[in-house]
């Protein structure tokens, strides 16, 4: 999938990105220990740690007796001035920045740093997949009849039947996965209306989510300078992606 000739994928003044994630995923589960230990090398620049719980139920139909169980499986750490979040748990190190976001440099270079440090702990480094995901708010401000053209700011969106287009658009969401013509990437796109922080405005959500297979460069355990050149090339498909769904009227909200 690739940006329609003409669009340009300009760096914005105003990015309306609220988070940013960047993730490895592993084939084989951490150990606790070994995300124990990830925790405790982070507590002073990540000093808020929120412990993540599993649940699990179960019910024995012959003596109708229930059971429950708790059980702590990772971390989510956040940063001392709440810019960045780490989220660390058995399958997954994810590395999210939230508004106001920067750029991708320096959130890549800050998930490769807290990468290495997790290198250093655990033994062997299997991986599944990698991926990026981007949640987008899109401020809208409404016109004279205090409504907005979706269509003026969005190539993605809905077709309704000719018997509703009178009534007014209360609320809307819509989700797809799509494959990359290669094969390898994988992306879920969310379109949805969200409730407005801003008097005389209409907010959209635009939520990118795109992984890719370790496998595909041939093995699960793999050199470290390859996996983070697998996660760096996520960054056009995102960027292409996201400007395909926006119009050079949206753009200007951005500068």
């Amino acid at each position: 999938m690739t940006t329609p000739a003409g669009i340009p994928q300009p760096s914005y003044k105003k990015p309306p990105v609220l988070e940013a994630v960047i993730a490895t995923h592993f084939s084989v589960p951490l150990e606790q220990k070994w995300i124990e230990a990830f925790s405790r090398k982070h507590k002073a620049r990540f000093p808020k740690s929120e412990e993540l719980i599993e649940m699990s139920a179960s019910y024995n139909a012959t003596t109708h007796q229930t059971a429950s169980n708790t059980k702590k499986i990772g971390y989510k750490l956040t940063a001392i001035d709440h810019s960045s979040v780490i989220t660390i748990k058995p399958d997954q190190l994810a590395i999210s920045h939230l508004a106001p976001y920067t750029d991708w440099d320096r959130l890549y270079g800050e998930a490769r740093d807290h990468w290495n440090v997790l290198a250093k702990i655990i033994k062997c480094k299997t991986l599944s997949s990698v991926s990026t995901r981007y949640v987008n708010r899109i401020d809208i401000p409404v016109d004279i009849n205090g409504s907005v053209d979706i269509h003026e700011y969005f190539n993605a969106g809905l077709s309704l039947p000719s018997s509703v287009q009178t009534m007014a658009l209360q609320d809307f969401q819509f989700t797809c996965s799509l494959l990359h013509a290669s094969g390898q990437y994988r992306y879920l796109l969310q379109f949805s209306s969200t409730p407005s922080p801003l008097i005389d405005h209409v907010s959209f959500i635009i939520d990118i989510d795109i992984d890719i297979d370790v496998a595909t460069i041939g093995s699960v355990i793999v050199n470290e300078d390859t996996v983070w050149d697998l996660i760096g090339s996520l960054r056009k498909h995102k960027n292409d992606l996201f400007e395909s769904c926006i119009t050079a009227e949206t753009r200007e909200l951005f500068r």
